[in-house]
C-alpha cells in the first residue's frame, strides 16, 4: 500500500512537471513541436498558406527584402552589489548585441522559393512589467500555382530586459500556455501577411 501511494504521488509530480500544450495554438497555422531539455514541449516552427501570388521575376525576393530584419539586438539586465565600506547597494547594467546578420539566404533560379533569417518584436513594456521580447526565425516562402507557404522554423525568444533577473539571451518558445506562444506566433502571422499584402500589390 505505501508503496502505491509513493508511486502514485510519483506519477502526480511528474503530470505537474510536464506542462500543457496551449490548446488554441494549433487552431492558429501548421505548427511543429519539439522537446527542451527538461522534456517540456516547445514551438519549433509554425507554417502559414496563402492563395497563389501572380508575381513574377523579382517580386518575391523584394517583398522579403522590404519586410523581413535581421538586426542585432540590444538584451539586458541589472545586476546589484553591496559596497564593502559603505553599505549602499549599488545597481550595474549590463548590455550585449545578439543577432543580426544577412537576410535572404537563397533565392532559386526560378524565384518562387526564398529562404530568409529575420526577428520580430513582441510583447509591450507596461508600467509595472516589461515584456518586450524578440523572436529570432527562418523564414522559407514557395509560391507555386497551388498556393503559397510561409514557413517559420528555428524559433527562439529573449526578453530585452530582464531587470535583475540575469538575461540569459534566445531560449526555445515554449508550446505551454504560461509562455503565451500565441503572441510569438501572432508576430510571425502578422510578417506572413505583409510580404503576402506587398506581392499582391505588385
Amino acid at each position: 500500500m505505501r508503496l502505491a501511494v509513493v508511486a502514485g504521488l510519483g506519477m502526480l509530480l511528474a503530470g505537474c512537471a510536464s506542462p500543457q500544450r496551449m490548446a488554441s495554438l494549433d487552431s492558429m497555422g501548421a505548427m511543429s513541436y519539439g522537446k527542451n531539455s527538461y522534456g517540456h514541449e516547445t514551438l519549433e516552427g509554425v507554417r502559414f498558406s496563402y492563395p497563389p501570388a501572380k508575381v513574377a521575376g523579382d517580386a518575391l525576393p523584394l517583398c522579403v527584402a522590404k519586410t523581413v530584419e535581421n538586426r542585432a539586438v540590444t538584451l539586458s539586465d541589472t545586476t546589484s552589489r553591496v559596497g564593502p565600506y559603505s553599505g549602499m547597494v549599488y545597481n550595474q547594467r549590463s548590455a550585449r548585441e545578439a543577432g543580426g546578420g544577412q537576410v535572404i539566404s537563397y533565392v532559386s533560379e526560378d524565384k518562387q522559393t526564398v529562404v530568409a533569417t529575420g526577428t520580430t518584436p513582441f510583447g509591450e513594456r507596461g508600467a509595472v512589467v516589461n515584456d518586450e521580447q524578440s523572436l529570432t526565425f527562418t523564414l522559407t516562402v514557395k509560391n507555386s500555382t497551388s498556393g503559397a507557404t510561409y514557413e517559420f522554423a528555428k524559433l527562439q525568444k529573449a526578453y530585452r530586459d530582464t531587470g535583475a533577473m540575469a538575461n540569459e539571451g534566445y531560449q526555445d518558445v515554449g508550446a505551454w500556455s504560461a509562455a503565451r506562444p500565441d503572441r510569438a506566433v501572432s508576430a510571425l502571422k502578422a510578417l506572413a501577411d505583409k510580404v503576402s499584402g506587398c506581392l499582391a500589390s505588385m
